[in-house]
């Protein structure tokens, strides 16, 4: 790594640890059954990783969610085909300023929407996704323990052999029974 972007991404963490002291949010936790807003931020390079997410968010919808999804895509020019999809907002480098802070209209909306959920379903650790998840003032954060530097108050640990569909069942298991009175 070049030491200008070295001094880049420690520009952009310095700020996000300054901003992330004065954030304020109430944290509760929710399950699929007590949640209406579920904010879901993920990264997507092509058609295929949207199609492993679309049935995720699919299942969330069935139950009554509200969902907003969030996708950054880490190249310049969002290509048509990922642009065409109305089910999520998506940002890309272009959006970014110097030091990879992410801006726009739907991602501020996203950042201060006090969602019961947010869910990260990002496959690799971009800074924009971690200046998002972390300055969201959603009330339960769910992500991978193999995210450094990501804020979650709750955590699925995944063995390096397991891949995205199993990440995406375990959500669908502990985000269903979590804090669920009825099996009690």
């Amino acid at each position: 790594m070049n030491p200008f972007r070295n001094m880049k991404i420690s520009f952009g963490n310095y700020i996000l640890a300054k901003k992330q002291k004065k954030l304020k949010r109430r944290k509760t936790v929710y399950n699929l059954s007590t949640a209406q807003n579920i904010g879901v931020l993920f990264n997507v390079e092509n058609m295929q990783d949207y199609e492993k997410i679309d049935p995720f968010l699919s299942f969330l919808s069935e139950h009554g969610n509200n969902i907003f999804a969030l996708a950054y895509y880490p190249h310049k020019g969002i290509p048509s085909n990922l642009r065409s999809i109305s089910a999520i907002n998506i940002f890309s480098k272009e959006d970014l300023n110097w030091y990879q802070k992410p801006s726009g209209k739907f991602i501020d909306k996203f950042i201060t929407k006090e969602f019961d959920i947010l869910i990260d379903l990002s496959s690799e650790s971009f800074f924009p996704v971690k200046y998002i998840n972390n300055l969201s003032k959603a009330c339960f954060k769910v992500g991978k323990t193999n995210e450094v530097g990501f804020e979650y108050d709750l955590t699925l640990r995944l063995n390096e052999k397991h891949g995205d569909n199993f990440y995406l069942e375990q959500l669908k298991h502990y985000l269903s029974n979590i804090n669920n009175q009825k099996g009690a």
